[in-house]
This record gives C-alpha cells, sequence and structure tokens, in this order.
C-alpha cells in the first residue's frame, strides 16, 4: 500500500497525528487504513475507482458518531450543497460556512458525505486526483475543510427517528 504510506507522511507533514493500522472500520476486512489521533476524523481509507484513463483515488475520512444516524448523502455543488434527503439540515448548516464553500472552490473538489447508520459513521468522500498516474495528496486547506465538515456533522442536531 504504498499510496497510503505515501498519504500518511503527507498527512503527518501537515501536523496531523495520523499512523497506518489493520482493520476496516465496518469490520468487514482486515484492509490498511491510516488511524487519526486528536480529531473528529477517526480513520482515512484510500480507494482506487473507475478504469484505466478515467481512474481516480478517493479518500474516505470516517468520523465516528455514536447517535442514531438516518442514511442519507450530500454533495457539494460549489458553495452550496445538495441533497440531504432525510432533512437532517446537515447541507444548510454547510452552506452555511463560507470557509467550507471557499476550500472546495479553490481546490476544485467534488465532496461527498453520505452516513453508515448500521457501523454509526458518517463518511467524508473526496476525489484527490483526476488520472491515475499522479499519486493521491491531502493539502492543508483540504485537510483543514475535512476536520470543519466533521466538526459540523458531529455539531448538527438530528432529527429524532420514527420507527
Amino acid at each position: 500500500m504504498i499510496k497510503l504510506g505515501e498519504l500518511c507522511t503527507d498527512l503527518r507533514a501537515l501536523g496531523v497525528n495520523a499512523r497506518i493500522t489493520e482493520g476496516d472500520p465496518t469490520g468487514k476486512g482486515h484492509l490498511q487504513v491510516i488511524s487519526i489521533v486528536q480529531s473528529p476524523i477517526r480513520w482515512i481509507k484510500l480507494t482506487g475507482v473507475g478504469l484505466s484513463d478515467d481512474f481516480e483515488w478517493v479518500v474516505e475520512c470516517w468520523i465516528r458518531d455514536s447517535r442514531s444516524l438516518p442514511r442519507t448523502e450530500i454533495r457539494s455543488g460549489g458553495v452550496r450543497w445538495e441533497g440531504d434527503y432525510q432533512e437532517t439540515g446537515i447541507a444548510q448548516h454547510l452552506s452555511n460556512d463560507r470557509a467550507i464553500g471557499n476550500a472546495i472552490l479553490e481546490t476544485g473538489d467534488s465532496v461527498k458525505v453520505r452516513t453508515s447508520p448500521k457501523n454509526g459513521y458518517w463518511i467524508i468522500l473526496d476525489s484527490l486526483t483526476p488520472k491515475w498516474w499522479h499519486r493521491p495528496v491531502i493539502k492543508q486547506e483540504q485537510w483543514d475543510c475535512y476536520e470543519r465538515i466533521a466538526a459540523h456533522l458531529l455539531e448538527t442536531p438530528m432529527p429524532v427517528q420514527r420507527q
């Protein structure tokens, strides 16, 4: 997992307390992840998506949340966030944060947020590179943006779920 090791080194250079560990946040396998300490982001997984010329790296930032999470997915559309079909209010909170909107516009990222209700996680997904031959890199602005998003996810009140 040379790419994961390089990404971990880059995170440490940003001052993030990161190390590679064995274990999948979902408990489904024994893959390597980057474990993060002193951040709302607990793990980072790196996956390759696509085929040949359309291949890109996607970083998954996993945020543990002890609340009952609805199944939802939102995505950045520049400064506005769209989706939020369960009406959690997350899209509105993120849209109101100009620092997040500016960071996404500056980096040209296409960020998504979804939940894994069964496992109690929020997942921030971001495409890191447009082509397979580039190694994945997280810049300071991106990391700060991920942490701001994670803070909003954990601070936004969740609606009571009906059974």
